[in-house]
């Protein structure tokens, strides 16, 4: 999507352009201009979802998501959310060493990077979130989504959120991580680099709306809340696929 810092300013819903004697008003989620309340009125229906979904994530932070169907699967996935919060390692800091050396494009192999740095800690707590047949962990990454503002900030903030989504899916690719800057990956072409599996991407795998609490697609495709945990103790999530899930 290009932002409107990048183009012509004209109503998002009649298409005047600023200066054809009209002041134009920005909407609060910064993703559309209209020059009058008539055009907004008239192009909310359209406009709702994405609204809601541009105010939850300026205010929320960036949501993850991976399918689980156990406390195996759980464990796991609290797992890989503790190994990346965890303080750079020994050899975190040689991969960072190695692509400062390499010009900060990392240890590329095949045309793929074959390290993958850290964003910033998850905030703490999660919700498992039942949608389209499975059950999801939804875990938030901290920080606005700074492509909807004229920020100085901006590319740091989104940065940090795709390194995240970058890390999860280079290291767990296999338990199909959603989010930012998160990808696909085909098992069975995974190559070794130092005794290391490097996962082989075969496209994205963006955060389905449905996910993002509050947001219209959660109520339209059917997504529901079934435990949350707004700390460190995951033990509610546990409890839901150990008892509650069997219901």
């Amino acid at each position: 999507r290009e932002f409107h810092t990048s183009m012509v300013k004209k109503c998002s819903n009649c298409k005047k352009k600023q200066g054809e004697g009209v002041e134009l008003l920005r909407c609060p989620c910064n993703l559309a201009l209209y020059c009058g309340t008539s055009c907004q009125t008239c192009a909310w229906r359209a406009h709702k979802e994405e609204h809601g979904y541009a105010m939850k994530r300026a205010s929320g932070g960036f949501e993850f998501a991976c399918p689980v169907s156990s406390a195996e699967d759980l464990k796991k996935v609290i797992d890989a959310v503790r190994a990346h919060d965890k303080p750079f390692s020994m050899l975190d800091l040689f991969s960072l060493a190695t692509r400062v050396l390499e010009g900060g494009k990392g240890i590329m192999i095949g045309g793929q990077q074959a390290d993958a740095p850290k964003g910033p800690p998850f905030k703490e707590g999660g919700k498992l979130v039942s949608y389209g047949g499975r059950l999801w962990l939804v875990v938030v990454s901290p920080g606005e989504d700074l492509r909807n503002k004229r920020n100085a900030d901006a590319e740091d903030q989104i940065e940090g959120a795709g390194l995240t989504g970058n890390y999860l899916s280079f290291y767990y690719g296999e338990m199909e991580w959603a989010g930012l800057n998160c990808f696909q990956v085909d098992p069975s072409r995974a190559f070794s680099v130092l005794g290391n599996k490097v996962p082989y991407r075969v496209g994205p795998n963006p955060l389905p709306k449905a996910l993002v609490e509050g947001s219209d697609a959660a109520r339209n495709e059917g997504a529901v809340v079934v435990a949350r945990t707004d700390s460190a103790d995951w033990t509610p999530l546990v409890n839901y696929l150990l008892y509650d899930s069997l219901d």
